[in-house]
């Protein structure tokens, strides 16, 4: 490891900060910053391979489920699904569910929209139907 302040950190016992530090520098969320500490941890301790965890390959009918959310209009949920699934930050999930979207033909927001025009439809038709 080439960052000497997060060995630092893990020489201390503080691996709260350290993953904390790493986020800092590096970027990802709190599962990737954990999953790094913990195998800086194991090889700075020399037990490579006995604690770093192994994240299980993400299921593809889940990448399935989050297309059929998307097609429902239940973005929030994808996300969700998708930051379950992948282990991946908020603003990560959000880019790939809305790149997703977009690959799918659905337009941001589409959820919204169709409310919003379903709404001034039916407006319209009272209007013109208490006028006459």
């Amino acid at each position: 490891m080439a960052d000497p302040d997060i060995e630092e950190l893990l020489a201390a016992g503080r691996k709260i900060d350290a993953v904390r530090l790493y986020r800092e520098r590096y970027g990802g969320g709190l599962k990737e910053g954990k999953d790094a500490i913990d195998a800086i941890d194991a090889e700075r301790t020399g037990a490579l391979g006995t604690t770093t965890p192994i994240a299980p390959a993400p299921d593809p009918t889940d990448d399935n489920s989050i297309d059929a959310l998307l097609r429902e209009g239940k973005k929030i949920n994808a996300i969700k699904l998708y930051r379950r699934t992948h282990g991946v930050g908020l603003k990560e999930a959000k880019e790939i569910v809305d790149a997703r979207a977009a690959e799918l033909g659905i337009p941001a927001g589409s959820g919204c929209a169709i409310l919003g025009v379903l709404a001034a439809i039916g407006f319209a038709f009272l209007l013109l139907l208490f006028r006459s």
